[in-house]
């Protein structure tokens, strides 16, 4: 399996999510946690199964919550970069300039 790393603003934005679930209630944190987890392995298994959503850049959609999971494989190095944890309600324009 190719390394996977997160930017900082993609690691930003999880740390708020699950503290979102945590405040409200700590077992949706844990459940969303996890969910998030199993994703991210599936993506570092198989990254190519995930559809292009800008010419470098594949979307993985966290099953049964509002996110999804935006990343880059690079081949020829063999590294996954996830681009960001990014709810589907919030502004498509903030998400498009990060993506490449």
């Amino acid at each position: 399996m190719p390394p996977l790393t997160f930017e900082a603003e993609a690691e930003k934005e999880l740390r708020e999510a699950i503290a979102w679930y945590k405040s409200r209630k700590p077992a949706l944190a844990e459940r969303f946690e996890a969910e998030v987890h199993s994703l991210v392995e599936a993506l570092s298994r198989n990254p190519k199964r995930f559809r292009l959503v800008s010419r470098m850049t594949r979307q993985a959609r966290v099953t049964g919550w509002p996110y999804s999971i935006y990343f880059t494989f690079d081949e020829e190095r063999s590294r996954i970069i996830v681009v960001s944890v990014f709810h589907g309600k919030r502004n498509p324009d903030d998400l498009r300039s990060r993506l490449e």
